[in-house]
């Protein structure tokens, strides 16, 4: 009996010390947390990876759309004009400062586009960015000009019709990109012009006003010789009677 007491004794002195250090050290709380009615802090929702990956926080607090590392575009003076719109838009996705752009052009000038640079920066220096690029464009760009309509002169149509459409296309536009002034009808004589002579009176004919549509009845026009040797090639084939020889 008096040992059946001294343990019950031992329980309650336990089950006293339990109860206390519960009070001092509630557990740890695992479902979501509620914020206190009686509080006036909020309780900030947790933000997950993904969107952390999604923006930009700078110091002051506004956030910018993530924009992949891109290579700075090379010139090495052709197309003078194409350079200077990748140029600009290098400079808007990647907040290039203004005050930055002229020096940031000239680290990726290479071949005659470089020798040509060396003597501009002892001459003028660098300078605004609107002086050097139109000092860039007005080097590089009368040659570009000249050359492509000389060669949209000459241009003739002695191999495919596919390979002629696509260079007279490619050189229309380097003109176009240097004058603006030239009308829709001055490249369509210029191509119907190149045209081999068994086309160029059938689509003449037709009198055509965009080159889209020069272009459309030439393919036309080149389907039906096509088409026409084609059956010529046939009938030829079948007319041939085979002769044996006798001895």
């Amino acid at each position: 009996m008096q040992d059946q007491q001294a343990i019950a004794k031992q329980l309650e002195v336990m089950s006293s010390v339990v109860a206390r250090l519960a009070e001092h050290h509630p557990p740890p709380q695992t479902g979501p947390v509620r914020p206190d009615p009686n509080s006036s802090h909020e309780v900030p929702p947790p933000r997950s990876a993904h969107h952390s990956h999604r923006a930009h926080v700078d110091s002051s607090g506004s956030s910018h759309p993530y924009v992949p590392k891109m290579s700075f575009p090379l010139f090495t003076g052709e197309h003078p004009k194409i350079w200077k719109d990748k140029c600009l838009n290098y400079f808007s996705l990647s907040n290039v400062p203004e005050s930055m752009w002229t020096i940031a052009a000239s680290m990726h000038m290479d071949g005659p586009a470089a020798k040509w640079l060396q003597v501009y920066k002892l001459c003028y220096g660098l300078g605004l960015w609107e002086d050097f690029i139109a000092a860039v464009e007005d080097q590089f760009g009368s040659y570009d000009y000249r050359d492509s309509i000389c060669d949209l002169v000459t241009l003739t149509h002695t191999g495919s019709l596919e390979d002629y459409i696509s260079a007279f296309i490619d050189l229309q536009y380097q003109v176009s990109m240097h004058n603006l002034g030239l009308d829709e009808i001055y490249f369509v004589t210029q191509f119907t012009t190149g045209l081999k002579p068994e086309l160029k009176a059938s689509v003449q004919s037709q009198v055509p006003s965009t080159v889209k549509q020069a272009v459309m009845l030439a393919k036309v026009q080149q389907q039906l010789l096509d088409s026409t040797k084609f059956r010529s090639t046939r009938l030829s084939s079948k007319s041939t009677v085979y002769t044996p020889k006798f001895d």
